[in-house]
């Protein structure tokens, strides 16, 4: 007897610079992209409001913050796609401004079928309100 499982996961090239592969259709995917976003953003909250602290305790915090995002990415991808993307520019910078970090969370959201929660879209919504 031989069975045959379709594997429901899509290939995603983000910029030429790194395949990854998602399960869109995935409720526990979606779970944890939502809870990464939800993370991430208070992370990134928790920069700018340090924002007026000595400038070597903000280079530590920004540091180690951008450290975190990096790795909170890199699992939730199962894969090292903040070295591909970014280098060694830091993922709370600004591109049209956004951070990077939101920028990649923005892309794999809208590549899911299953819709953001209201937690989350106020979070996406916030950071698109700031882009140029």
């Amino acid at each position: 007897m031989s069975i045959e499982v379709n594997s429901m996961t899509k290939t995603l090239d983000i910029n030429g610079k790194i395949t990854i592969s998602i399960d869109p259709d995935s409720q526990e995917f979606a779970d944890r992209v939502f809870a990464t976003l939800s993370t991430l953003d208070k992370q990134h909250q928790n920069l700018l409001n340090n924002r007026s602290v000595t400038n070597s305790l903000a280079y530590d915090i920004f540091s180690e913050t951008n450290k975190d995002i990096r790795r909170q990415l890199d699992e939730l991808l199962n894969s090292p796609v903040c070295d591909a993307l970014f280098g060694k520019d830091a993922v709370c910078a600004l591109s049209g401004g956004a951070p990077l970090w939101f920028n990649l969370m923005e892309g794999i959201v809208s590549q899911l079928s299953i819709p953001p929660t209201n937690s989350a879209k106020k979070i996406m919504e916030s950071y698109a309100a700031n882009r140029r």
